[in-house]
């Protein structure tokens, strides 16, 4: 990937909302794609999302008493955690949340025995919140810990996507918002050409820009 971006480089276009820079070579009337590059990692296809790539500890918090990591996140409101027992005796868990608004947990049984880890699946909303639990037992209770849901884990969320062709100017505009500009790392246009998707343009994000218009 490093070695892409350093090769094109070259074609990079600044701009901001309020300018629009041109393409030094004429574009016809096309397919185009935008991709937008998150600082975390995400990939976001304009107008198909792409889901976060399962990783290993977005986020942990441990009391010694109990663990719990954010094994994943799915791109589409689901959290993959994993809670692991650190006590000698079965422990009842307690689930809470602010923000991300979580409607299951699977499986259903929040029981755990002595030292036992257990994978859940949590339903819920693509938001910025807090994931919270807290394990009761007769060997204690563990404190209320916390997986902080930052910008970082969520993907780039995109507003009012349209691509149009004017034949006039014999000019293509791309124009699109995004939710949260401080995740846009890159943004890159592809183009079919030859029957074969090509990149004509990548574009650094700007941190304080959410609406984007190109002309190609």
């Amino acid at each position: 990937m490093k070695n892409v971006i350093f090769s094109v480089l070259i074609m990079m276009i600044f701009f901001s909302c309020k300018k629009e820079t041109a393409m030094p070579a004429p574009h016809e009337k096309d397919a185009y794609n935008v991709l937008l590059l998150s600082k975390s990692g995400d990939t976001t296809t304009l107008p198909t999302k792409w889901a976060r790539i399962q990783t290993t500890g977005l986020d942990s918090a441990n009391d010694g008493k109990l663990r719990i990591v954010l094994l994943g996140y799915d791109g589409n409101g689901g959290y993959t955690m994993e809670v692991t027992n650190l006590q000698n005796g079965e422990v009842h868990l307690d689930w809470g949340w602010q923000g991300v608004n979580i409607t299951s947990i699977t499986p259903v049984s929040n029981m755990l025995h002595a030292n036992e880890t257990k994978t859940f699946f949590l339903q819920g909303e693509a938001k910025i919140g807090r994931i919270k639990v807290k394990a009761f037992g007769d060997c204690g209770n563990s404190s209320e810990l916390i997986i902080n849901i930052t910008a970082l884990i969520l993907p780039v969320v995109y507003l009012d996507y349209t691509v149009t062709y004017d034949d006039d100017l014999g000019k293509t505009f791309i124009s699109f918002a995004v939710e949260d500009p401080t995740q846009v790392n890159w943004i890159v246009i592809q183009k079919v050409i030859n029957k074969v998707w090509k990149q004509v343009a990548m574009i650094p994000g700007d941190d304080e820009t959410k609406k984007y218009n190109i002309k190609l």
